[in-house]
C-alpha cells in the first residue's frame, strides 16, 4: 500500500538528499576533470555499477577548441564519456566502419527500448535485473526437435 502525502504536509517538501548528493558528485566529476587528456573517438562504456556495457559513446571536435560527447544519441559532456566505467575503444564488427557501428548501436538501443523493454540495453542507466531477462540456455536444450 502506498502512502500519499498531502502537499501542505512538511514531509512533502523534504528534499531527496540521496539524489542531491549523487548529482553533486556527478557535477564535481565534470568540474574537476582535466579536459586536456580527453581524446576524440568511439568507446564502449558502462553508465554505472551493475549497468550493461553501452557500445555507443563518442567524443568529437565540435569546434576546434571544443569537444562534444554523445552516449546512445544523447548529447553529454565529453568528460562523462571519457570517465565512463570500463571505457574501451569501440571495435566495429562484420566489416562496418566505426561510424556505422556507432549508428547501429544507437538504433539497436532504440529498438530494444520499443520492443524488448526488459533487456538491459533498453534502459542502460538502470542496474541489470537478472530476474527479468530471459535465460540463456545451453545449445540443444529447449530447442524443438
Amino acid at each position: 500500500m502506498s502512502r500519499v502525502i498531502a502537499k501542505d504536509h512538511p514531509a512533502y517538501h523534504t528534499p531527496n538528499f540521496g539524489r542531491l548528493f549523487r548529482e553533486a558528485v556527478h557535477e564535481s566529476i565534470a568540474d574537476a576533470a582535466d579536459r586536456s587528456l580527453i581524446e576524440p573517438g568511439y568507446y564502449v562504456i558502462r553508465l554505472g555499477r551493475d549497468r550493461p556495457l553501452v557500445a555507443a559513446a563518442k567524443i568529437w571536435w565540435c569546434d576546434q577548441p571544443f569537444l562534444a560527447g554523445e552516449i546512445l544519441g544523447d548529447a553529454v559532456d565529453p568528460v562523462y564519456v571519457w570517465h565512463g566505467r570500463d571505457r574501451e575503444p569501440l571495435v566495429p564488427k562484420d566489416g562496418l566502419s566505426l561510424e556505422e557501428e556507432y549508428a547501429y548501436q544507437v538504433a539497436l538501443k532504440q529498438h530494444m527500448a520499443e520492443h524488448e523493454p526488459n533487456e538491459p540495453l533498453a534502459r542502460p542507466r538502470r542496474p541489470v535485473d537478472l530476474t527479468k531477462i530471459d535465460p540463456i540456455l545451453p545449445p540443444g536444450v529447449g530447442a524443438e526437435q
